[in-house]
């Protein structure tokens, strides 16, 4: 199974790419061939606690549509992102993959076959102001 993860590459999502890359190794370590990864970045990440490029078999860096040219035309078995920029819903729209899984987002329904919603929190009203 080959996988494509997009992400941008602030705190908050390097944290849920890491957890993300650790839980989908550690459930399915014997069915992955690979994880490749796209960061919406103008810069490179270094390696730190919440990102190691040695998790993946390749990373690109993609920080407009000028740089669209860089996106292989790999087939892969599953497309994950973890963002919601217009870049990358471009980007999901034009790589070649069985299944496409993103989060609740605006328009997502015309490129990922798969949409999680999130979670609504229940809201508390806590001076009861009716």
């Amino acid at each position: 199974m080959e996988l494509l993860l997009i992400s941008k590459v602030n705190e908050s999502q390097l944290f849920i790419l890491n957890a993300l890359t650790n839980t989908i190794v550690s459930q399915f370590k014997e069915k992955i061939s690979s994880i490749s990864l796209i960061l919406i970045s103008n810069k490179k990440v270094e390696d730190n606690f919440l990102f190691l490029e040695k998790n993946y078999l390749e990373v690109k860096y993609i920080k407009n549509l000028n740089q669209l040219k860089q996106v292989n035309k790999d087939k892969y078995d599953y497309l994950i992102s973890i963002e919601n920029s217009l870049l990358g819903l471009i980007i999901s729209a034009i790589v070649n993959s069985n299944k496409k899984v993103s989060f609740k987002r605006v328009f997502g329904s015309f490129v990922f076959n798969i949409i999680i919603p999130q979670k609504k929190r229940a809201r508390h009203n806590f001076l009861n102001l009716n």
